[in-house]
């Protein structure tokens, strides 16, 4: 049995193949890399990872991007969270309008 079978109890599909190959060579050295379930863990448990994370600016900078966050959306980046960045992203766009 190969480490990834035994890391995700089968074979990963092509589309999680894909997205963990277009992941930005940052993301390697995350805090939060080591928790293969990171995204499930509770918002205090993410933000803990966060804590001095060596790339929390960067991941914060790619969590800026992102621009399809929902109220329901319990991720963090850089130390906010998803539902936060949303909040943000929203006044920042009505200021520029």
């Amino acid at each position: 049995m190969t480490t990834a079978t035994r890391i995700w109890h089968s074979a990963p599909s092509p589309a999680v193949v894909d997205h963990l190959l277009s992941r930005p060579d940052w993301m390697t050295r995350a805090a939060c890399n080591v928790q293969p379930r990171f995204t499930e863990l509770p918002l205090v448990q993410q933000l803990s990872y966060c804590n001095g994370c060596p790339v929390a600016g960067q991941c914060l900078d790619y969590g800026a991007l992102e621009t399809s966050y929902q109220p329901k959306d319990a991720l963090t980046y850089g130390g906010v969270s998803g539902v936060a960045m949303a909040r943000i992203q929203r006044s920042a766009q009505t200021s520029a309008a």
